[in-house]
């Protein structure tokens, strides 16, 4: 049976998270996953995260299987960030069982898209295909062991305006393939909300106070996006294919910004080969492998049926 995390669930959700590996949903680019604790059980059974919406799969009495979602703000997409079976437990059964279940309910919430991130060899990812999801691309997890000294930023480099937003959907269409615009977002408005920029339409700035971004100009196009997430020391970078060795200089000031204190994490996906040598170049190291993974929803829409008219 599967159902909604309770408050009653308490000593059961405690045994299954005592004898549970770990979540195989990755949150992050950077590998992280949410550690379920009792605050996660009370949060999520008493409704105190309006976004996010927990299942358990309980088999006599025993929690063997948990998912969750977490909504994005202003879209009608979900992202499955919590997954995880009882090692005692048929593990593709469960892990399908709750990923058909959890779709099912975001069918009835009226959602349109699910994304799901795993590790590429992640036990889950035969049945998340089993459960209708698709792979539609792979990053590929960099780690840099420490930021560098400042860098002198190229002269065309300047930080990301509201007005930039149809050039960099430009370079982003013509840098990212077909099949991946299609699950992510193909035309401007889907896009603007995939990059989390403008969620708060009133508000001109990205999600996250913590992120920057900047942009390489090349007369009004772009050719080059950076980026840089302050607190999880991430740099992204999506650059056009004919400018790659653009991409040596810009890593390089996106390092400068972090400054020493830590590993900087790049997620590359795979459709950016071009750019692996400049980040081996800036002394990045591949440490992971990531499988984007998506399931597009059908929502159901009432038949129409003919009813007789009443004379009043």
């Amino acid at each position: 049976m599967i159902r909604t995390l309770r408050p009653t669930d308490v000593l059961a959700y405690v045994a299954f998270r005592n004898q549970t590996p770990d979540n195989e949903a990755v949150t992050t680019a950077y590998g992280r996953t949410i550690v379920p604790t009792i605050g996660a059980l009370l949060g999520g059974s008493l409704a105190l995260e309006p976004r996010r919406e927990r299942w358990v799969l309980v088999d006599q009495g025993q929690i063997v299987g948990l998912v969750a979602a977490k909504a994005r703000s202003g879209a009608d997409v979900w992202d499955v960030d919590e997954l995880m079976a009882a090692p005692t437990a048929d593990v593709d059964r469960v892990y399908a069982k709750l990923l058909e279940h959890l779709c099912g309910q975001a069918v009835e919430d009226g959602v349109q898209k699910v994304f799901l991130r795993l590790r590429e060899e992640s036990e889950a990812t035969a049945a998340a295909r089993q459960a209708g999801f698709f792979r539609y691309t792979t990053e590929h997890v960099y780690r840099h062991a420490d930021a560098t000294p400042p860098a002198v930023a190229p002269d065309e480099l300047s930080p990301r305006r509201p007005v930039d937003h149809q050039a960099l959907f430009q370079l982003y269409s013509a840098t990212v393939p077909a099949f991946v615009r299609q699950v992510e977002g193909l035309t401007l408005q889907e896009w603007r909300w995939t990059d989390g920029w403008n969620v708060h339409p009133v508000l001109w700035r990205p999600v996250s106070l913590h992120r920057r971004d900047f942009v390489v100009r090349e007369g009004s196009a772009i050719v080059a996006w950076l980026q840089i997430d302050l607190r999880a020391r991430l740099l992204r970078l999506l650059v056009d294919t004919r400018e790659a060795e653009l991409a040596r200089v810009v890593l390089a000031f996106g390092l400068a910004q972090l400054g020493f204190g830590g590993p900087v994490t790049l997620p590359l996906r795979e459709y950016q080969a071009a750019l692996q040598p400049h980040l081996e170049e800036q002394g990045f190291e591949l440490v992971a492998r990531h499988a984007l993974l998506a399931k597009a929803l059908a929502i159901r829409v009432p038949e129409g049926k003919m009813v007789p008219i009443r004379a009043s």
